[in-house]
């Protein structure tokens, strides 16, 4: 295996972990704070996206990797920056 894979495979276990903090607090927040809810969601959806984007290229899909999973990722951290930068967090 090469290094590069492994260190895919790696970011894909890592970003999977760092996507279930924010969904665990969105959880959580369900009825008490609609701000702080959608901005959980935001980020966890991010981190999904970007560790299906690691997935894809461990897998060997780079096309689909390059050209659908990294773009969606790069949307969904711009929409969660405006957002943030609009709610006054």
């Amino acid at each position: 295996m090469e290094a590069e894979s492994v260190l895919h495979l790696l970011n894909f276990l890592f970003m999977i972990i760092t996507a279930s903090a924010p969904a665990y607090l969105a959880f959580r927040l369900r009825g008490l704070n609609r701000r702080l809810l959608l901005l959980s969601v935001g980020l966890s959806v991010f981190a999904f996206a970007h560790s299906l984007y690691h997935l894809a290229e461990f897998l060997g899909s780079t096309d689909l990797a390059d050209n659908y999973l990294l773009p969606l990722s790069v949307i969904l951290l711009v929409a969660y920056g405006a957002y943030y930068g609009r709610s006054g967090a």
